[in-house]
C-alpha cells in the first residue's frame, strides 16, 4: 500500500452543513448564470429569429420550436445539477477535510500540551493556516507556555 492511500480521506462528507451550503451556492450561481445567458439569447436572438420564422411559419408552427428551445434548455440544467453539485462538493472537501484535525490539534493546544507539528495531507488548502498555528504553539512553546505530551511508555 502507497503512503498516497494511507493518507486519504475516506469521507468525502466532512462538514455537511459547510459542504451542501457552498454546493448550494454554486448551483444557486450556475442557474443564475443560466438564467442570464437564457435572457441573453432568447431577447438577442430569438425575438430576431421569431420575427423572421413568422413570415415563413404559420403562428401555430412557430410555438413548438420556441417550446422546444425551452424545453433543451431544462432539461440539460436539470441534467447538469447533480454534476454541478458533485464537483462542487469535491471541491469543498479539499478545504473542508482538514478542519477536524485543526479542531483536535486546537483543543489539545487549549489543554496546555504540545502535541507537535500540525501537518495537512498534501493538497488540501489552509496549508497557509496550519503554518500560522504551528508558528503559534512553537511560540506559545519556547514560553514555556506549553507541556510536551506525555510519554505513553511511562506510567
Amino acid at each position: 500500500m502507497s503512503s498516497k492511500q494511507l493518507h486519504q480521506r475516506k469521507q468525502i462528507l466532512v462538514d455537511k452543513k459547510i459542504q451542501y451550503r457552498f454546493a448550494g451556492f454554486v448551483i444557486l450561481l450556475a442557474a443564475g448564470t443560466a438564467l442570464v445567458t437564457s435572457l441573453a439569447v432568447f431577447f438577442a436572438v430569438l425575438t430576431v429569429l421569431g420575427d423572421k420564422l413568422a413570415a415563413v411559419y404559420p403562428q401555430g408552427r412557430l410555438a413548438p420550436i420556441v417550446n422546444s428551445a425551452y424545453l433543451s434548455f431544462f432539461i440539460v440544467f436539470a441534467l447538469s445539477v447533480p454534476l454541478i453539485c458533485y464537483f462542487a462538493i469535491r471541491f469543498s472537501f479539499k478545504v473542508v477535510g482538514p478542519l477536524p484535525k485543526i479542531y483536535r490539534y486546537l483543543a489539545i493546544i487549549g489543554t496546555g500540551v504540545h502535541p507537535g507539528k500540525l501537518v495537512l495531507r498534501d493538497g488540501d488548502h489552509l496549508q497557509d493556516l496550519a503554518v500560522a498555528i504551528n508558528s503559534m504553539t512553537d511560540e506559545l512553546k519556547s514560553r514555556n507556555a506549553l507541556q510536551p505530551p506525555p510519554d505513553p511508555t511511562q506510567k
